[in-house]
């Protein structure tokens, strides 16, 4: 991050990542690409230390984004009804069709964090029980 594009592009991240406000000026997916993009020049927690995070969890959480189906994707939010935890959550589904389904849970039933987190957990241990529609 040495030039003024590398330091514009932090500042953009920064308050990406860390504002509470309502107008964030990169989206979650954006956020993503720059993080996995960065993680070839540094390390996890250097780039976290650069971003103001006291972890890397948040970095993590925020590049699973790329690893779920585009459409899934186009819909992730920093706050409301699939945020960047629930997101974490759903790509942790080892098959893309659970994903979608457990997706449309969320949005058409609002599921909470936590119940986003219980249904992964009990799916991973019981892989053979469909998700239902």
């Amino acid at each position: 991050m040495n030039d003024t594009q590398d330091l514009t592009d932090l500042a953009a991240i920064i308050l990406s990542i860390n504002s509470h406000q309502k107008h964030r000026p990169r989206t979650p997916i954006q956020v993503a690409e720059w993080i996995k993009k960065s993680l070839n020049n540094y390390s996890a927690s250097i780039l976290a230390e650069k971003c103001g995070l006291r972890g890397t969890t948040m970095l993590t959480q925020i590049v699973s984004i790329l690893t779920i189906p585009e459409e899934i994707q186009s819909k992730v939010t920093w706050r409301g009804s699939l945020g960047i935890t629930k997101t974490y959550f759903i790509s942790k589904l080892n098959n893309e069709d659970d994903q979608g389904k457990l997706f449309n849970k969320v949005l058409g039933a609002g599921l909470t964090k936590n119940e986003v987190i219980e249904i992964v957990g009990y799916k991973k241990k019981h892989s053979e029980i469909p998700i239902e529609d």
